[in-house]
């Protein structure tokens, strides 16, 4: 596995990021422990706005916030250029999801109708990833829980975009396939899909990181061991061998830019599993090949 080590940006204000969307001037952040879309300016990482997703307080108790939270772990941008953010779906109090235009209204919607569905074909539903693909809505399945099976699913945008047009219960009916992703293992401990974003040059494809971690849990914190960052087709294949991010924290969150001589440039965020420690921003390129 080809390694790579990526350089530290700086810190944003906010701990356990799991999600990022980037544009030329800004970087849109959500967090899983908070129910909070976090802007930040690109170059200075300077906060421009903090918007509130859901009312509902959390508690500042380590084990009650984790019972109480969203888990907001996927963030996405849509056609329009609003901003989606959902909930991995690992427990029932992470079964819903919010829109954010660029006034910063937000709209709040169920999604438990359609993670029900997705638990009958894995039990231990974690989705962690979250990218528009041409006319699909690509979800990422982390395999962290007892049954290890990471996977890709395929929803049909239009569908989407119109259930959220009629402020409905995201459903079964707008799943397109789901297919297993196989991965390699990380000095012997199996690799998870944590985030993807679109490949900058292929309409078939997305860019993924995942994160390689002890206990088989979808809901404790295993021993972090290690990242990694890949191309995924849309059919679930590996497209390149996977590289190893070195000397970071877990990785959650990943946006692709085109570099030079065919590089792919990533920023990407972590997720410190401490809520004292300041989430990193990195960048690193990616040689092609």
């Amino acid at each position: 596995m080809r390694l790579l080590y990526p350089t530290l940006l700086g810190h944003l204000d906010c701990s356990a990021a799991s999600g990022l969307v980037a544009d030329r001037h800004a970087l849109a952040v959500v967090a899983d422990d908070e129910h909070t879309l976090f802007i930040y300016d690109r170059e200075t990482l300077a906060p421009l706005r903090h918007t509130c997703l859901f009312a509902d307080a959390l508690p500042r108790e380590s084990r009650a916030r984790k019972a109480l939270k969203a888990d907001l772990e996927m963030l996405t941008r849509l056609p329009d250029g609003r901003l989606l953010a959902l909930g991995s779906g690992s427990t029932t109090s992470r079964h819903r999801g919010a829109v954010v235009t660029a006034e910063d209204v937000v709209t709040r919607f169920d999604l438990s109708p359609l993670y029900a569905a997705l638990s009958e074909r894995l039990p231990s539903l974690n989705l962690e990833g979250a990218c528009v693909v041409g006319d699909t809505l690509v979800l990422l399945q982390r395999g962290n829980g007892a049954d290890g099976m990471n996977a890709l699913i395929t929803l049909s945008l239009h569908a989407v975009l119109s259930t959220l047009a009629m402020d409905a219960a995201w459903s079964a009916a707008l799943v397109r396939e789901l297919r297993p992703v196989v991965l390699p293992t990380l000095e012997g401990v199996p690799l998870g899909l944590t985030d993807a974003c679109p490949h900058p040059t292929r309409t078939d494809a997305v860019v993924f990181v995942c994160a390689a971690e002890g206990g088989g849990s979808t809901y404790e914190d295993g021993d972090y061991v290690g990242s990694a960052v890949g191309v995924l087709g849309l059919d679930g294949a590996l497209l390149e061998p996977l590289s190893r991010l070195m000397d970071v924290m877990k990785i959650e969150g990943v946006h692709a830019e085109v570099g030079e001589a065919g590089a792919l440039e990533l920023l990407l965020v972590s997720d410190p599993d401490d809520p004292t420690v300041r989430a990193p921003l990195y960048r690193v390129t990616v040689p092609p090949g």
